[in-house]
């Protein structure tokens, strides 16, 4: 069931972006060949010694990022208003090979980086959190941590005292060591955080209820919430939910203690969805489902893969209420559903995906 699968959230960038982009500081819509990373660095390291800005350095799975780090640190010189000017705002080294602590703390000295990308960077841990939380307080929106084992509770908590008033966008995925206090410091700091990933995270009912009932408001903000394979959470957690009534984007697979009452208060609440997976929750019924299809016609994506106690009454309900051409993802895999592709597509014209969960 749900034993293999993390996520990660590619950063967000300008797909038409030029093809020249590994010289001009630019984001490429893709990660660089070797010739244009080289061209990359290189156009860094001559900026960095001019004394111009580099607002985008992308070494996204470069074999050796903590060398082209060092080379740039090193075109800078030694005094930290050289970093200042440097004006560094977004670093992507998700994949990235030979990334320290050393590297990040180094380049958190620009004191401007606003999106910061170390997915499955396996090396990097709270020394980096606290240089980013320490210089960048003012600019950083966007975290991404995706499959970090080394990150804390202690130094996530203090960069989101610091930062979490700005930031929109954390993805924490995979990142096993933390616990419900990295939830109550989200709750009690990030008003305006808008995407959230909490996959295979040990938050439990406690932890959720402070992020989705939190005082400072950012329910109205928050649109994306991903509890992918959250052990830990019960009927209670989930019905907290109802409470996030912007919600656009919901992943709940494998929520075992997921319940139709609790699903329905979601329904309920949250009518805004567009997309839903809820793979492998295998308390979830017909009652649950419809209930959603009726109350959410703007589903464009709906995955019930796995689930044993959902029938083709899903697919009436689908159909009465989903808004025309809105739906194009379904997956009914494991289901007491009819699999016909061609009747399902009569039935939703833009229907094109029928695997989401793998």
């Amino acid at each position: 069931q749900c034993t293999t699968r993390m996520t990660r959230t590619v950063t967000r960038i300008d797909p038409a972006a030029s093809s020249d982009a590994a010289g001009t500081g630019c984001v490429p819509a893709a990660p660089l060949s070797p010739d244009a990373m080289e061209a990359h660095v290189a156009a860094a390291c001559d900026a960095a010694r001019d004394g111009t800005s580099f607002e985008f350095l992308d070494l996204r799975g470069h074999p050796n990022a903590g060398a082209a780090i060092d080379a740039i640190v090193a075109a800078l010189g030694t005094p930290s208003s050289n970093f200042k000017r440097l004006g560094l705002k977004s670093l992507n080294l998700e994949f990235a090979m030979q990334v320290t602590d050393a590297h990040i703390v180094k380049l958190a000295q620009c004191g401007t980086l606003v999106d910061v990308n170390v997915n499955a960077t396996s090396a990097v841990g709270d020394l980096a959190l606290n240089a980013l939380a320490n210089e960048n307080a003012n600019t950083l929106q966007s975290l991404q941590l995706y499959w970090n084992v080394r990150v804390t509770d202690t130094a996530l908590v203090g960069l989101i005292e610091k930062c979490g008033a700005r930031l929109k966008l954390l993805n924490l995925s995979g990142c096993k060591r933390l616990t419900d206090l990295t939830a109550e410091a989200i709750g009690s700091h990030c008003a305006q955080i808008e995407h959230l990933d909490c996959t295979r995270l040990e938050f439990t009912n406690h932890g959720l209820s402070k992020i989705c009932v939190s005082p400072t408001g950012l329910q109205k903000n928050l649109h994306t919430l991903n509890l992918y394979a959250a052990p830990l959470l019960g009927k209670r957690g989930f019905r907290q939910i109802a409470a996030l009534e912007n919600l656009t984007w919901l992943d709940l697979c494998g929520a075992q203690q997921l319940t139709d009452d609790a699903l329905g208060e979601i329904a309920d609440a949250c009518v805004l969805l567009r997309y839903l997976n809820l793979s492998w929750c295998l308390a979830v019924t017909d009652v649950g489902v419809t209930k959603v299809c009726k109350q959410c016609p703007g589903l464009e994506l709906l995955s019930v893969h796995g689930n044993r106690h959902v029938s083709d009454a899903v697919i009436t309900a689908l159909h009465e209420h989903n808004n025309p051409g809105s739906l194009h993802t379904l997956d009914i895999r494991g289901c007491g559903v009819d699999h016909n592709r061609g009747v399902l597509v009569k039935k939703f014209p833009n229907l094109t995906e029928f695997v989401h969960h793998t």
